[in-house]
């Protein structure tokens, strides 16, 4: 209707503009032909009409066409003006009565809209305040008569309906309540809040949750920041592009969660911050994950795939991961970022390790053995202090890297590396490198090195680099 009703209106203007053109335009033509003298015989203008009379002795004057005009232009004009002015203003007056009643439309709709919103923000609170008082009167009942499994059916049933009709702030005070309240607690919780959407929920708590039984709960886009679970169980749990800043976990069981961000590789789900001890994860997905500034300490992975995350400035500590899950393909550790890490006492032996960088990262005690690496840099790492052997090198960066040998065959406070039976086969630079002839005596077996144009310029003793070249050409003559 508005479209048509604008079509109209400015079909009316194009032929009112376009007959002010031709009017315009024929006056012009009509000024022109009288003032050039147009001879128009029939009306008698024009003519030498100029006579004297005899008896009263006066001359009639010639007439002019002109003459006719100058009388007529000012008329003629002032009705062409006025007829403008009439124009210009019933149409300013038609699109004043059409902004006036498209901006009242425009207000009825907001005020229809804003009455919706309150009356459907007056409906989740009093869904809310009702579900309060049905669990109130449901605990009481619970400690007369004892627990019941229709009477826990019929809480779980309201608690699951009541969820999908609240917002995300109202969502955050429902689990905040059962938090409080201990309905959700343990292995078989009085509350079962199996598949309950807590999605877009908002609750930001420094507050300790222990023992918290959280299976199969959706967590998507939640925002549970600062939030502290103890002891939780968070198997199936989704927490894809869930908001968890600074969160803790501690002694929680993470079995098949869903840790992921969808928005994209540069829009990582927000996980800064978060501290996790004495936690383990198996069969865990984690892609697309922020874990910059996180906390890791006695944690296990097992089965597990870290794919684009970030651990920068991450501290980790007595971790081992055993990322050995079918389930996901051969892609255990891909596009990760540990730049600037301090990791200490982990466990990646058996792991596959792609495109990821520890560059500037302190490794001390740490195990790599057995370790497939492609593309991966330790690049300017100030301290590396962790066991390579058995490890398969391609594209393997020790660049700057100062990698911790003893200088004589004694005890030492921080372990030795080890490269026994590496295989470093394509582009393994140890450029300046912190490794010397007397360290390479110790590493083992030289003779498992396979190297490929592997780089070893650097070394600090006379004679090393022809040596090391000789034992990589009776392993290419094997």
């Amino acid at each position: 209707m508005k479209k048509e009703g604008r079509n109209k209106k400015s079909n009316y203007l194009v032929f009112w503009i376009i007959i002010s053109l031709i009017i315009i335009v024929v006056t012009f033509v009509i000024i022109i032909l009288i003032f050039n003298d147009y001879q128009l015989p029939w009306t008698g203008i024009n003519e030498d009409s100029s006579k004297k009379n005899s008896e009263l002795e006066y001359v009639v004057p010639q007439k002019y066409l002109k003459d006719l005009f100058v009388l007529l232009i000012i008329p003629f004009f002032l009705a062409i003006i006025g007829n403008l002015f009439n124009l210009i203003s019933s149409i300013q007056d038609r699109r004043s009565a059409e902004e006036n009643r498209e901006n009242e439309w425009k207000i009825s709709q907001a005020n229809i809209e804003a009455e919706r919103i309150t009356n459907i923000d007056r409906q989740r609170e009093n869904s809310l305040q009702s579900y309060f008082d049905t669990m109130g009167e449901f605990q009481l009942t619970e400690t007369r008569v004892g627990a019941g499994g229709p009477l826990r059916a019929m809480a779980r049933a309201k608690t699951l309906a009541t969820i999908r009709n609240l917002d995300g702030a109202r969502k955050g005070l429902l689990l905040k309540f059962l938090f409080d309240a201990e309905l959700v607690t343990g292995e078989t919780p009085i509350i079962n809040l199996a598949y309950a959407d807590f999605s877009k929920m908002e609750l930001s708590s420094d507050k300790f949750y222990g023992n918290s039984n959280l299976k199969y709960v959706d967590f998507n886009n939640a925002i549970l920041r600062g939030i502290a679970f103890v002891d939780a169980d968070l198997t199936n749990t989704d927490f894809t592009d869930a908001d968890l800043q600074d969160a803790q976990f501690i002694g929680c069981l993470f079995n098949g969660t869903i840790l992921l961000g969808t928005k994209g590789k540069e829009d990582k789900a927000n996980l800064a911050g978060i501290k996790v001890i004495e936690s383990k994860f198996t069969k865990v997905k984690i892609k697309n994950v922020n874990f910059t500034n996180s906390e890791w300490a006695d944690c296990g992975f097992a089965q597990c795939e870290i794919i684009n995350s970030d651990f920068t400035v991450t501290k980790m500590k007595n971790i081992k991961f055993q990322m050995n899950n079918p389930d996901f393909g051969e892609r255990w550790f891909k596009d990760v970022d540990f730049n600037r890490a301090m990791i200490e006492n982990v466990d990646f032996s058996g792991t596959k390790i792609f495109n990821t960088s520890f560059s500037v990262s302190e490794i001390v005690s740490s195990k790599f053995m057995n370790t497939d690496m492609y593309d991966v840099s330790f690049k300017d790492a100030p301290k590396i202090s962790a066991d390579f052997s058995g490890s398969t090198m391609r594209n393997v960066n020790f660049q700057n890297a100062k990698v911790h040998f003893p200088k004589k065959v004694v005890e030492s406070p921080i372990p030795d590396s080890k490269f026994t039976d590496c295989k470093m086969l394509v582009d393994v630079n140890f450029i300046k490198a912190n490794i010397t002839y007397d360290q390479i005596n110790q590493i083992g077996n030289p003779e498992g090195f396979i190297a490929n144009e592997t780089s070893v310029i650097g070394a600090t003793k006379k004679g090393f680099l022809s040596k090391l070249v000789s034992w990589f050409k009776k392993d290419t003559r094997k």
